[in-house]
């Protein structure tokens, strides 16, 4: 049986997102808090993935501890339990440079959209 592979497109594509609420609220003479998102140093791919699944999208939502490793990771678009629980398996396995506020490493909510591309 071929499988498919997971890929990422772009990192430019690879949409993390942080919840505003990681940003504590300024006083008015304060300066804004900088932060960063998130992105993956450590890539798994998951192991025999239906053809049918390739060249989609799954999103998955996850959170990240303050050294960048992934937990509580669902799936938030629809998909077959099999595939979800193949990519939660995978993106289980991934590292992430962490959040940070101010400089400071945080553990925060992501969001992670997966494109799913056939292997050669």
């Amino acid at each position: 049986m071929k499988t498919t592979s997971l890929l990422l497109a772009a990192s430019a594509s690879l949409a993390m997102f942080i919840s505003p609420a990681l940003a504590a609220p300024a006083a008015p003479a304060a300066a804004a808090p900088s932060a960063t998102k998130p992105y993956p140093i450590k890539v798994v791919n998951p192991t025999e993935l239906p053809r049918s699944f390739s060249k989609s999208t799954v999103t998955l939502a996850l959170k990240l501890d303050a050294n960048g490793v992934p937990s509580d990771i669902q799936p938030i678009s629809r998909v077959d339990k099999k595939v979800a629980a193949r990519l939660v398996e995978a993106v289980s396995q991934w590292r992430f440079a962490p959040i940070t506020v101010n400089g400071k490493p945080v553990a925060g909510p992501a969001v992670l959209p997966l494109e799913i591309t056939p292997t050669a």
